[in-house]
């Protein structure tokens, strides 16, 4: 296949990109990064329209600011990229049956219940909350607009949190075991009551090439592991691993919460995927390669 990354120079599009090519796929790279096969801000449609004039079998859409904080103090250049940037790229796929494969998360999920919600489940847009999630669920709504509209194939994608070698140092995983190799302090914010969903990224890098399959085509389908751990969890677990570690509680932040639990069972029957990574001995390995010093 044919197959373009848009904001595939980052941590979770630079595996991607990798691993299809070894699967001998034709691929490109574009970005605003240094490396990137073809240089492109998605903010400007003259520079998305030259880009996807070459005619892709598949795009995928890995472009956006997807730090919380980031996303607080600079909300405008969120929405730009997050939503206008996916506008630009849907408006030059219209006249085509390039497939787009979208980047979300599973922190479109707020309402907790009893059981691991599904792609199904009703999302509440009455709900408050951080604008990273709040811009994933309109480029979620925008792309099955256009494909009720101008029948734009796609497949939306749900991550868990990705982490790894590699990964955003600031990733509350990363930054325990940074700071621990380090010999400071562990803060654990606002308790470390809140749960997240932590998704080794060779096990995301092999459900996105999954996602190719026609029987994806249209689908939501979350990406994600089977349980979540807290964040207070993590940091034990890491002092586990690490001598002299020292836990220092701190505030919670405005706007934080905990993942309700989430399943994976479609993208089992669907694709055959799930997570392949013990998230245990994933850290203990993070910790061993002095990955994050």
């Amino acid at each position: 296949m044919k197959i373009c990354l848009i904001g595939g120079a980052g941590f979770i599009g630079s595996n991607t990109a990798k691993h299809l090519r070894a699967l001998g796929h034709d691929v490109c790279v574009a970005d605003i990064a240094p490396g990137a096969d073809y240089h492109c801000d998605v903010t400007l449609p003259g520079q998305v329209d030259l880009l996807l004039s070459k005619k892709f079998d598949v795009v995928y859409y890995f472009a956006s600011i997807i730090r919380a904080e980031e996303c607080r103090q600079d909300p405008q250049r969120a929405i730009q990229v997050n939503i206008n940037g996916l506008a630009n790229v849907l408006n030059c796929l219209k006249d085509t049956d390039t497939r787009l494969i979208y980047s979300s998360t599973v922190h479109v999920y707020t309402e907790p219940d009893t059981k691991a919600l599904t792609e199904e489940a009703k999302l509440d847009s009455n709900v408050p909350g951080h604008i990273y999630p709040v811009t994933k669920l309109m480029g979620e709504s925008l792309i099955r607009s256009y494909n009720f509209l101008y029948g734009i194939p796609y497949t939306i994608v749900r991550y868990g949190i990705v982490y790894g070698e590699g990964g955003h140092e600031d990733l509350a995983v990363h930054a325990f075991i940074k700071n621990g190799l380090n010999k400071k302090p562990l803060r654990i914010e606002g308790g470390g009551v809140a749960k997240r969903n932590f998704v080794y990224i060779k096990d995301i890098v092999r459900g996105n090439a999954a996602v190719l399959s026609d029987a994806a085509q249209n689908q939501t389908i979350n990406l994600c592991s089977e349980h979540s751990v807290s964040i207070r969890e993590v940091a034990e677990l890491v002092a586990q691993h690490i001598d002299d570690c020292d836990l220092q509680i701190a505030p919670g932040r405005v706007g934080d919460h905990s993942e309700v639990q989430i399943s994976n069972q479609k993208a089992q029957k669907l694709l055959g995927w799930k997570p392949e990574h013990d998230f245990n001995l994933m850290v203990r390995n993070l910790i061993d390669q002095k990955s994050f010093t």
